[in-house]
């Protein structure tokens, strides 16, 4: 009889906090006051802002964060930026330098999906490639995880876990602030 054990997970946290009114209302003032000088990352036909190093309206829902995810450190919150990604945009493979975590906070419902590419596939190719398929889905060993977020998720996961954004098919923007959160 064999024992399977898994190793080397990576965790990806899920938390929902509807996004309040007075960030919404932030958000929304800040693109119309900045939308002729967006930052361009890993976005594509889209808008981000540049890091914004504090925002009063985003500290409610950073302080849901701390009193919610499994974590035995405190975590500092880096600035933030906003997304809005308009019909036809998307986000390009990356990663988050010089942070722990990546923390993406869905303010509209998205019709699109946010896909995490697994950081080990390239060392993993062949044992991913050809194990059993039952076993792949018991112990979610995956190239890539896709998630379709709702309203008011948040996706924590590990800053060097590569990822990107489906294109936006839907006429609505879709509206996300993003932030990297480091050990103390």
């Amino acid at each position: 009889m064999s024992t399977i054990v898994p190793l080397f997970t990576t965790l990806l946290q899920k938390l929902n906090h509807n996004p309040p009114k007075d960030l919404l209302d932030y958000v929304d003032q800040y693109y119309q006051q900045n939308k002729y000088r967006g930052y361009q990352r890993s976005s594509r036909l889209a808008w981000q802002s540049k890091p914004i190093p504090h925002i009063d309206e985003l500290q409610q829902v950073q302080q849901y964060v701390d009193d919610n995810i499994y974590c035995t450190r405190k975590l500092i919150h880096q600035p933030a930026w906003i997304n809005i990604n308009h019909q036809g945009a998307y986000n390009v493979t990356h990663v988050h330098p010089d942070v722990d975590y990546t923390v993406v906070y869905y303010l509209t419902d998205d019709n699109s999906k946010i896909i995490l590419h697994n950081p080990m596939i390239y060392g993993m190719w062949n044992h991913l490639t050809f194990l059993d398929d039952q076993l792949k889905k018991e112990y979610n060993m995956q190239v890539d995880y896709p998630i379709k977020p709702n309203k008011g998720d948040i996706l924590i996961f590990p800053a060097f876990v590569p990822h990107y954004v489906e294109s936006n098919t839907k006429a609505h923007e879709r509206m996300s602030i993003s932030w990297g959160m480091s050990f103390r």
